[in-house]
Parts: structure tokens; sequence; C-alpha cells
């Protein structure tokens, strides 16, 4: 899950019942619960509920709804707990790495064209790496 999407969302909702300092607190209080406590993310989504801010208007945006929409879609998705707990990497690092082994090497040479093809070899070199 793109944690990096999810802090930009909680940290606009902080804002909404915070100031500048007290947003940015609850923000690395929120990402330090969801790799440390497994289900992390239900407990930020029943917060954000009891808050009752949900409909506070910030510009053209409802900041509170959009974080919890956000993690009600998404929140399955979220486990970064239990993969911490289990060695295996947490963030996009190595989805960035394999995107730029996959695609960046192989597609990008100099001279190369692709057009409709690309995407096939890209799907093919995928499948060579996945085993």
């Amino acid at each position: 899950m793109d944690s990096w999407h999810l802090m930009e969302k909680l940290g606009a909702a902080a804002l909404v019942g915070a100031g500048e300092e007290q947003a940015r607190v609850l923000c690395e209080k929120s990402k330090l619960s969801l790799v440390k406590m497994p289900g992390a993310v239900w407990t930020l989504v029943s917060a954000l509920h009891a808050c009752g801010r949900r409909d506070v208007v910030r510009g053209d945006r409802r900041p509170v709804h959009e974080a919890i929409t956000y993690m009600e879609n998404h929140g399955e998705l979220m486990h970064d707990a239990v993969a911490r707990a289990r060695g295996l990497p947490i963030g996009s690092r190595s989805v960035e790495a394999t995107g730029k082994s996959l695609a960046a090497l192989r597609m990008k040479r100099p001279g190369t064209r692709w057009k409709e093809a690309g995407q096939h070899i890209l799907d093919l070199r995928a499948l060579v790496l996945s085993e």
C-alpha cells in the first residue's frame, strides 16, 4: 500500500482539527502505529469517524471524509505491521526498484522504439522476473 498517499490524506485531515505542529505529531504517531500495530488502520478510521469533522470543508475538499474513504477503500491492503514482523519489506522502494529493472533498463535503451509491442514486452519481462 502506498503510505505516501495515506499520509498525505491523514495530514490534511489532521489540519482540520489541529495546528500545523499538532497535525505533524498526529501524523507521526499514526505512521508509527501503522507499522507497529496490526489493524491500526481500522483504529484510525474509527477515530476519524468519532472526531465529528467528516463534513468540514477546506477549500473545495473534505479532508477528513477523503482520509476515511481512502482507508476504508484500501484498508484491507494495509498490512505493514504484519509484513514488518515477518521481515518483509514495506514501502515503495522495492516496487520502484522492480519498475526500474523491469522497464527502464529494458525499454529505455538508446535507439529503441516501442509502440504497441512495448506493453507485451513488459508483460513478458514481468513474468520472467516473477518466475
